[in-house]
């Protein structure tokens, strides 16, 4: 499946669950059919109907878990070689756009969570006050 046909599949998969925008329908039924489905188009969409970052060209026959499973703190650094670095880089990118996009209130709950789980897991806390 080439990467054309994993856009198509996935936006598919997505229009199935939330529908189709009104003011896309035309767009949406071209790109699901033959159209030109590009890297700028399939990155607009994902911004504007907040699919998530890199969400389009994500393969539908690999496994969700293994899309969405957090890694094993005592596994090998990238088992699975630049697949894993790949999904990981993906997953990052996701998380950035999710904070940007967060309201302030938002983003110092989200910076409470991560700094209590980078405390758990013994991790020290690189945040230095005022560099964010």
């Amino acid at each position: 499946m080439d990467i054309v046909e994993i856009r198509r599949e996935n936006l598919r998969r997505w229009v199935e669950k939330n529908g189709t925008p009104p003011k896309e329908r035309s767009l949406f039924s071209q790109l699901k059919a033959d159209g030109s489905f590009g890297e700028r188009v399939a990155r607009r969409l994902e911004e504007q109907y907040r699919m998530g970052a890199g969400f389009l060209d994500r393969d539908p026959a690999a496994p969700q878990a293994a899309q969405s499973e957090a890694p094993q703190q005592d596994a090998a650094p990238l088992e699975g070689g630049g697949k894993v670095a790949a999904e990981l880089l993906a997953l990052a990118a996701e998380m950035i756009e999710t904070y940007r996009l967060a309201s302030p209130t938002d983003r110092q709950r989200i910076d409470f969570i991560f700094r209590e789980v980078r405390s758990r897991i013994g991790a020290p806390d690189k945040a230095k006050p005022g560099t964010r």
